[in-house]
């Protein structure tokens, strides 16, 4: 299945370039016609199934009043301030379905960042039960993660430089320890990448889950077909695998394949996604394979 970007408002790259994470908001409110267009946006990824053919649902919580602003719960992330609804991303409990709504509700942001809005990933410090009050779920159904919208604030910028500091935000792994050429022990340099080194590299600046980036990706050529098979480094003894009640890791395994396949297709490298295991040495048994894009 060969995915199509929805929004053509400039370059995906640039924006996943530009994208993050933005925890103060000034008082400038989102006008009703903004909120149209975002509901347009949400319904269109909403239309369109993710590599493993599941679809997610959005919705939006707007803070329009003292009642939904104390019902809502953040958690550790309550120093989030000023924002003026939540982007809500529900989808079924199964891994693959999760995987899928990373992989959506990432273009969903790259959209909203390319609207000048902020926005903030948040898959695990939030009170789900706060938000179920507002949200009415289907069978097996649950919120995935959220994220704050809102203009971002010119003031208090050296707090969020202190916070992504902490949070290793603005620390990215290097190429070899992320990515390799037919096998796990051979790095794949960034000249035998060749027009896709950038679609790599997207995939290093993809947000992720107490920044552990957790992708591993192996270029494979074969005569004319280049398949970059996508693995995820699964902690299973990360907390916040453990303790939320699903792997919130198969969440940023989504977000890399959606930053990847937006950037291929931009550069002009469109592929499709296929499922087929290769027959690899792992040099590490928290690999799991999760799917293959295939050019």
């Amino acid at each position: 299945m060969v995915h199509t970007v929805l929004n053509s408002n400039g370059s995906m790259i640039d924006t996943i370039k530009k994208r993050t994470s933005v925890r103060t908001y000034d008082e400038q409110k989102i006008t009703e016609e903004i909120f149209d267009q975002i509901t347009i946006i949400l319904k269109k990824f909403e239309a369109e199934p993710g590599p493993f053919g599941n679809y997610s649902r959005f919705q939006i919580l707007k803070l329009d009043n003292e009642e939904s602003h104390q019902g809502v719960k953040l958690g550790t992330y309550g120093f989030i301030k000023g924002h003026m609804a939540y982007l809500v991303a529900i989808c079924s409990k199964e891994n693959e379905a999760i995987i899928d709504m990373g992989y959506s509700f990432e273009k969903v942001i790259l959209n909203m960042t390319q609207m000048g809005l902020g926005t903030c990933w948040i898959g695990g410090t939030f009170s789900r039960e706060s938000f179920m009050k507002f949200i009415d779920l289907k069978d097996n159904e649950f919120i995935g993660a959220i994220s704050p919208i809102g203009y971002g604030s010119d003031n208090n910028r050296i707090k969020e430089k202190i916070i992504r500091r902490t949070a290793g935000a603005d620390n990215r792994k290097s190429w070899d320890q992320m990515f390799f050429k037919n096998d796990f022990s051979t790095e794949l340099k960034k000249e035998h990448a060749g027009e896709l080194e950038i679609a790599f590299e997207m995939v290093r600046w993809g947000p992720s889950a107490s920044n552990k980036q957790p992708w591993r990706l192996m270029l494979v050529e074969e005569q004319d077909i280049r398949t970059i098979h996508f693995y995820l480094d699964f902690d299973p003894k990360y907390t916040g695998n453990t303790k939320l009640g699903y792997p919130i890791q198969k969440l940023d395994i989504g977000i890399a394949m959606s930053h990847f396949e937006v950037s291929a297709i931009e550069l002009e490298k469109a592929g499709k996604w296929v499922f087929e295991e290769p027959d690899m040495k792992k040099i590490n048994d928290q690999y799991e394979y999760v799917g293959s894009y295939s050019i």
